[in-house]
C-alpha cells in the first residue's frame, strides 16, 4: 500500500540481471522486480499526482507495460531508472488527463448554466408579453385602438386620427392616457416601459 511508503533509495541492487531475466520472459524474475519495487513506484508517482488510488493505477500499470514490452528491455539499464522513466510518463498523462477533465467538467457546466438562463430569459420574455397583451386588453376600447394602431400598424397619431376620424388632439389624449395605464400595469418590465416610452415620443 501507498501509506507505508518505500522510496527507491530504500531498495538495495541485489541482481543486477533482474532485467534481464524478465526480458527473457522469466516470470518469476518478474515476481521479483513488482516485489521489490512496486511500494517505491507508487509512492513516487503519489508525489506527482497528489491521488492514492491513482498512483497505485499508474503503478499497476508501470509494471504492466514492463511486462508487455519486456522483449525491448535493454538489460543494461538499473530497474529504478527504467521504473522511474515509465512512472513519470504514466503519472503526467494521468495530470493532463485529470486537467483536461475538469476543464471539460467546467465547459459542460457552464454550457448547461448557459442553456438554463436562456430558456429563464425565454420564459421570461413569454410571461412579459402575456402580461403586456393583457394590460392593452384591458384598456378601453378606444384607448386600445389607438395604441394598437399606432404599436402594430406603425401608423402616426394624425394617421390614426384619419383612421378613426377623430382629431389628432384627441389621439394624443387616449395615448397619454393608455400609456399610463400600461406603465402601471407593467411596473417592474423595465424593457417594455422603455419601449412605451419611445412610443409617446
Amino acid at each position: 500500500m501507498v501509506n507505508q511508503r518505500i522510496e527507491f533509495s530504500d531498495i538495495q541492487q541485489r541482481e543486477p540481471v533482474l532485467l534481464e531475466r524478465v526480458r527473457r520472459g522469466d516470470e518469476e524474475a518478474f515476481g521479483q522486480l513488482f516485489d521489490r519495487y512496486y511500494a517505491a513506484v507508487a509512492s513516487y508517482t503519489y508525489k506527482l499526482v497528489k491521488d492514492e488510488q491513482a498512483s497505485e493505477d499508474i503503478a499497476q500499470d508501470v509494471f504492466v507495460r514492463l511486462w508487455k514490452t519486456r522483449a525491448n528491455l535493454d538489460p543494461g539499464m538499473p530497474p529504478q531508472g527504467l521504473l522511474i522513466t515509465m512512472a513519470k510518463r504514466l503519472a503526467l498523462n494521468e495530470l493532463r488527463k485529470v486537467a483536461c477533465d475538469r476543464k471539460a467538467r467546467l465547459h459542460f457546466w457552464q454550457e448547461i448554466q448557459l442553456a438554463r438562463n436562456i430558456v429563464d430569459d425565454q420564459l421570461q420574455f413569454t410571461e412579459t408579453m402575456q402580461l403586456a397583451q393583457r394590460a392593452i386588453a384591458a384598456l378601453p376600447k378606444r384607448q386600445q385602438e389607438v395604441f394598437q394602431l399606432s404599436r402594430y400598424e406603425g401608423l402616426s397619431h394624425e394617421e390614426i386620427a384619419d383612421t378613426l376620424n377623430i382629431s389628432k388632439h384627441t389621439v394624443n389624449n387616449l395615448m397619454v392616457q393608455a400609456l399610463k395605464t400600461l406603465r402601471v400595469a407593467l411596473k417592474g418590465a423595465w424593457f417594455l416601459v422603455f419601449l412605451l416610452s419611445i412610443f409617446e415620443r
